[in-house]
């Protein structure tokens, strides 16, 4: 196979997050590799021929400062990804996201002002104690960590 090309992805499936090997030549998948379930050769090859993405965004109802998630009803092939959002862009439906600059907690810095935060799960403030800080990555170092929820 002197075309042949080796593509290395992760499987995202499943949260096992399988490392996959796919072989393709000549644009034709000879093997996939790594895989623990079928799903992980069906995602595979799937991504090695023809990947594509749902395009997600969030939209601002008019004169209503709640954002509504939307998103394409079907995978969009990857190169189209950015014409699409480009057209949600041009629609007046996209919504930039703020950066919190700092330690999330009641107050706030954001685009350089100091604002009050209702918006996140630290209503306790723990999410920038040292101490928890400390017991999370002592807890992933035994453990180990995952994204199954």
């Amino acid at each position: 196979m002197s075309d042949a090309k080796v593509l290395s992805l992760t499987c995202v499936q499943c949260p096992m997050g399988c490392p996959l090997e796919v072989t393709l030549a000549y644009g034709e998948v000879v093997s996939v590799t790594g895989n623990t379930c079928p799903r992980g050769r069906v995602y595979g090859e799937h991504e090695a021929t023809c990947p594509e993405r749902v395009v997600t965004s969030l939209v601002e109802v008019a004169g209503d400062y709640h954002p509504v998630s939307v998103k394409t009803t079907a995978p969009v092939p990857r190169e189209l990804v950015a014409d699409e959002l480009a057209a949600i862009r041009e629609a007046g439906l996209y919504k930039n996201e703020r950066l919190i600059e700092g330690p999330q907690q009641a107050a706030i810095n954001v685009g350089g002002k100091t604002v009050l935060n209702f918006c996140a799960n630290n209503y306790l403030g723990l999410s920038n104690n040292p101490r928890l800080i400390q017991a999370a990555k002592d807890a992933m170092d035994r453990r180990g960590y995952g994204m199954s929820s």
